[in-house]
């Protein structure tokens, strides 16, 4: 027995039933994860990425001036305006000798002399008396002259060494009794004019 033909209408609702049905089955995609992009903070914008390098190590003063005579200690508390204190046992008791730094040549020999004089009760001089006064010498990259000024109960031992390269002036300085002065004036001034660059790469100052 041949079979029934269906209406052409329920043909085509059947088809577009099967196609719904086949639509139905199939899973969605899983969404994608995505990064998320990040967008520098204003108020907080990253550190720039640089490289390990650190700074040069500061050249010490101690590097290139100086000889230190037998006996002299360092002292290693030290104001601000020092660079270097060494101790000298005396009779007298512990003397210190001072080494300082200043720009330039700190106002001229005259001025420094005439401070120096009236720290210990001494009247000014002028220009003309201190070829009288000072005792000049020179080394490699140093000009420096030497003064003892010799007060009624105080006696300065200095030295004002004139760096030539460095346009800059250094200073050698004890207070002390006329007694401890004569005891140790050889060594202060065999100090001073041990400043010199021919020591630029010898072992630092003791």
């Amino acid at each position: 027995m041949a079979g029934r033909f269906l209406p052409h209408h329920a043909s085509i609702f059947l088809a577009t039933a099967a196609m719904l049905a086949t639509s139905c089955g199939k899973q969605e995609p899983a969404p994608r994860d995505t990064p998320k992009q990040t967008t520098a903070d204003p108020q907080h914008p990253a550190a720039p990425q640089t490289p390990d390098v650190q700074p040069p190590a500061a050249r010490q003063p101690s590097d290139a001036i100086w000889i230190i005579p037998d006996g002299w200690r360092t002292k290693s508390d030290l104001p601000p305006s020092r660079l270097a204190t060494f101790l000298i046992d005396d009779p007298d008791g512990e003397l210190e000798v001072a080494v300082t730094r200043f720009p330039g040549d700190v106002g001229g020999m005259l001025a420094n002399i005439n401070r120096w004089r009236g720290q210990i009760g001494l009247g000014e001089v002028s220009d003309d008396d201190l070829p009288q006064l000072l005792e000049p010498f020179t080394t490699n990259g140093f000009e420096g002259r030497l003064v003892h000024l010799q007060g009624p109960s105080q006696h300065i031992l200095a030295a004002s060494i004139f760096e030539t390269a460095q346009q800059r002036t250094w200073f050698v300085r004890v207070t002390t009794s006329p007694q401890a002065a004569e005891r140790i004036k050889d060594d202060v001034f065999a100090f001073a004019r041990s400043f010199s660059l021919d020591h630029a790469h010898d072992e630092p100052a003791r």
